[in-house]
């Protein structure tokens, strides 16, 4: 599994390069022969470092800091034209997919792919991340992946740990950069998290000085994160008093950037440093009065601190204010509802619902997402009659239903409502749950949480179950068939950002086909496939892993299924959906340890 299947290969294409010990001394040598007096000489030097090739990548990236330009400019046009071969046939098919043509994206696109790899299962993607580490030629991306090889769970087993930090260890023997020095010292730590102290504190402090004097080598933002990251590695060790300066570091870095003042305080409140978050408010007194996002960001963090009566009164003052900027509040809806503040989040709906004007596209989204949040909260009944008002108006108005499609197939809206009215009369009139579900389906047949509804419909005659199956498997051919199609335009290699645009809808075709096979019937394989296939274009969905976990449990992988979902409900643990079905799959895997039938 550790295999770090690091492959060397000269610019010209020559034999792999075994990894034996460097000719250090006569790199440095050929370095310094780049600024030579004598033309002639220059040229043999580069000549024979690029006959070398990547053994001499290190010695060549640092001197393009050279204090002679001259060998400066030759060591970053050899840097330019090393070839590295980011991928083999030795990788895992999924490493592969993330890493073709990985040398040709932008800056962007190559740092997201190696978000990519940190994200697949069983740590198969590390072993790539650490040849980004090693050979990535912009070192700030190079410290990015050196961030998310950090940021990768270390195996728990006994003896894991150990070799987990021995493939690391390995993988960066031959570097000497500075992101290969955050990896050995994150793997000496693992094994020896005593003593890793100091060398930490170095690794902080050479990253600060580098930000002064080589800004082109760092960033602010690499240093904040560095920072986090001690911080949260201190405090999984029980050490949270030591990792408070670390905080403080990270906070007084911050600008008066409204977007780097809100990811501050969401990392606070990720990690219950909720004292802070008042002292950044008092920091930026004017930025946070401007901000609907952050004041009721500074309410959470009361509420979550104990201080609930202070929080409903801030809460309170913060709905009331900016009453004509309604996008502004129902983002602030969309926050409250992720962070499980419901009954704020339906107030900022409803306001918007009832302020901006019922056919703007705000309100009718309002609408929309306040009835998936209560249909989330098991309050069918509710979530129905909030979209009820918009299917009448869609039928009265054909113009209305018209504007409605930017949104959302006017199709889809009734028979979301018929879903809704379906569940609500599924424990007490099974008629109604039936006339529901029927008027929904045929409005619109593709509606996948109806076609689940109708396959589990506990009272179906032959009749109904002959239909149903034929609706599931026409809907299940309709997204293969959009897969396929967009999968091929992905392979046309769009370019950006056409490109990302199209990876999320194919992982999003694929999510919601392995939704309704894992949920009624078909191949469950096909099904996983699907799922991981999602999670690879967008990693860490909560949806997606919700899908998932789905797909184990019909393959009776109880395991994994756990496993999938307790990463589904850390990402969202506000979500209900995601909740209940770990509940459903923690309840199967006992009673499958205790030899009982699974419910």
């Amino acid at each position: 599994m550790w295999a770090c299947g690091i492959e060397l290969r000269t610019a010209r294409g020559d034999e792999q390069a075994a990894p034996v010990e460097l000719p250090t001394r006569r790199i440095a040598e050929l370095v310094e022969e780049l600024g030579h007096p004598e033309f002639s000489r220059r040229e043999r030097a580069q000549a024979e470092l690029e006959r070398l090739g990547l053994v001499a990548f290190d010695a060549l990236r640092a001197a393009q800091q050279h204090e002679d330009i001259e060998i400066a400019l030759r060591a970053r046009y050899l840097v330019r034209r090393l070839q590295v071969r980011w991928y083999d046939e030795h990788d895992p098919p999924a490493v592969r997919r993330v890493l073709r043509e990985y040398g040709q994206q932008s800056e962007s696109e190559r740092r997201s792919r190696m978000e990519r790899l940190a994200s697949l299962d069983d740590a198969v993607g590390i072993p790539a991340l650490c040849r980004l580490v090693r050979f990535e030629s912009d070192l700030r991306l190079a410290k990015h992946a050196a961030l998310l090889i950090m940021h990768h769970p270390a195996p728990q087993e006994s003896a894991e740990p150990e070799k987990f930090a021995e493939m690391l260890r390995s993988a960066m023997a031959l570097s000497n950069n500075p992101a290969a020095q955050w990896v050995k010292t994150y793997a000496d730590s693992l094994t020896n998290p005593a003593a890793a102290d100091e060398p930490w504190r170095a690794v902080i402090e050479n990253e600060k000085q580098t930000l002064a004097n080589f800004p082109e080598d760092t960033s602010l933002a690499l240093v904040i994160e560095l920072l986090r990251w001690r911080a949260v590695a201190l405090t999984a060790q029980g050490r949270r008093e030591a990792a408070e300066p670390l905080v403080r570091d990270a906070l007084d870095l911050i600008g008066p950037q409204r977007e780097a003042i809100t990811t501050a305080v969401d990392w606070l409140l990720e990690y219950e440093w909720y004292a802070f978050v008042p002292e950044v408010a008092s920091r930026f007194p004017e930025i946070f009065s401007n901000s609907l996002l952050l004041q009721y960001r500074l309410a959470s963090a009361q509420w979550r601190a104990g201080e609930q009566a202070e929080a409903e009164e801030a809460a309170m003052k913060t709905a009331q204010q900016k009453l004509d900027q309604f996008e502004e509040h129902f983002e602030a809806a969309d926050w409250l509802q992720e962070n499980g503040h419901f009954d704020w989040a339906q107030r900022e709906y409803r306001f918007v619902m009832e302020s901006a004007g019922d056919t703007t596209a705000l309100a009718l989204r309002s609408r929309l997402y306040l009835a998936e949040m209560l249909h989330d909260q098991l309050q069918d009944f509710a979530a129905a009659e909030v979209l009820r008002p918009l299917v009448e108006r869609m039928q009265a108005d054909a113009e209305f239903a018209k504007r409605l499609r930017n949104l959302r197939d006017p199709d889809a809206v009734p028979a979301r409502m018929h879903f809704f009215y379906s569940e609500h009369f599924a424990a007490t009139d099974r008629d109604k749950q039936k006339e529901h579900l029927d008027q929904g389906i045929r409005l619109y047949p593709r509606e996948i949480d109806l076609l689940i509804a109708m396959f589990h419909f506990p009272e179906a005659d032959d009749a109904w179950k002959e239909r149903t199956r034929q609706l599931i498997a026409a809907t299940a051919g309709y997204y293969r068939e959009q897969i396929r199609h967009f999968s091929d335009m992905l392979q046309q290699n769009a370019g950006q950002p056409l490109e990302e645009q199209i990876r999320a809808h194919v992982a999003g075709l694929n999510n919601q086909l392995a939704w309704l096979i894992a949920n009624t019937e078909g191949d469950f394989d096909e099904a996983l496939r699907c799922s991981q296939l999602s999670l690879e274009y967008v990693p860490d969905s909560a949806g997606y892993l919700d899908t998932l976990g789905r797909c184990y449990y019909a393959k009776k992988d109880y395991v994994n299924a756990v496993k999938y979902q307790s990463r589904a409900a850390k990402l969202e643990p506000h979500s209900g959906q995601i909740v209940r079905q770990l509940e459903l799959f923690q309840r199967a895997l006992a009673a499958s340890e205790a030899g009982q039938a699974a419910p």
